[in-house]
């Protein structure tokens, strides 16, 4: 109590003196900060292990390391990768063509129209047949439905198991054969004289002739007109000669004549000899003789032409 009451004199004291020297500006008086006391923290204890009292002394375990026995490892095989399923189509009954061309049909007939043609080679699907198995109904590449003939063809796949088809086309009927008219042939003339024989030609410078024997059933026969021209059925170069002896040429054999083509030289040319009737009229076939405009061996200026009725 008395430290209180010392405490407070003292102050009071300084207070007056204080008043006494103060300056003509008041001086303001500070705010008092209040000082933040100190907190005070419980420190915990140190945690600290008990320590075991020693124990009896205990017999010293030995401890042997067994000894590494080499133990065969086994060697992990790597799992087998189940293979992944691969797709394998159906196979389908097939035909391959095995000749050059081969024509496919409406219908099991070789009288069904052409639908289209094949080549060697080629793959086509069957998708029927017909009763007998003689033709196959195929499917072609662009989807057309035709027939084939099974002779002409080698088969692939399980073509056993194809079936009839259905609705399989009639063949059409059956044209029937028209003979083509034959042209009538011409009648072929009938002479009197039908056989000429020409023969043995002679080179000859002097003169071109021509010249032989008229036979009739193989006898000689007087009184025939031989004629010729440079072209068949011709104008007549010179008048018809007479075969046989006659006025003119009595010494003539039987049947024999003569045309002069060239006198006193070597006439060439083509020559066509007949023989007429009385009227003019062609009795024979044409005989065509050729002769050379100059004489010497090998050359032809004098020909034998003979004439028979068969």
């Amino acid at each position: 109590m008395k430290w209180h009451r010392v405490i407070w004199l003292t102050g009071l004291i300084a207070l007056v003196i204080l008043a006494a020297c103060g300056s003509p500006k008041p001086v303001p008086t500070p705010t008092p900060t209040r000082q933040l006391k100190p907190t005070f923290t419980p420190t915990p204890p140190a945690m600290t292990e008990p320590t075991s009292p020693p124990s009896a002394a205990q017999p010293t375990k030995v401890v042997t390391q067994p000894q590494a026995t080499n133990t065969p490892t086994s060697t992990p095989v790597p799992p087998t990768e189940t293979p992944t399923p691969t797709w394998t189509p159906t196979p389908r009954p097939e035909v391959v063509v095995q000749t050059q061309r081969l024509n496919v049909r409406a219908g099991p007939n070789i009288l069904h129209p052409r639908v289209g043609q094949v080549k060697q080679g080629d793959v086509l699907e069957v998708i029927g047949k017909n009763p007998s198995g003689s033709w196959w109904q195929v499917r072609l590449a662009n989807g057309t439905i035709g027939w084939v003939y099974a002779k002409l063809v080698s088969e692939q796949g399980p073509t056993g198991d194809v079936q009839v088809a259905q609705n399989i086309p009639t063949p059409p009927p059956t044209p029937t054969w028209t003979p083509t008219p034959r042209p009538t042939p011409t009648p072929t003339p009938s002479y009197v004289y039908n056989k000429a024989v020409l023969y043995n030609c002679e080179p000859n410078a002097g003169i071109t002739e021509v010249h032989g024997t008229v036979y009739y059933n193989h006898q000689p026969h007087n009184g025939a007109l031989v004629v010729f021209s440079t072209r068949p059925d011709g104008p007549w170069v010179t008048k018809p000669v007479i075969s046989g002896p006659h006025p003119g040429y009595p010494d003539w054999n039987a049947g024999f004549y003569s045309h002069i083509i060239g006198w006193n030289q070597a006439r060439g040319g083509d020559w066509y000899f007949w023989i007429v009737d009385e009227s003019g009229k062609r009795i024979s076939i044409i005989a065509k003789v050729h002769t050379d405009d100059v004489a010497g061996p090998g050359k032809c200026q004098k020909w034998t032409l003979d004439w028979d009725t068969n």
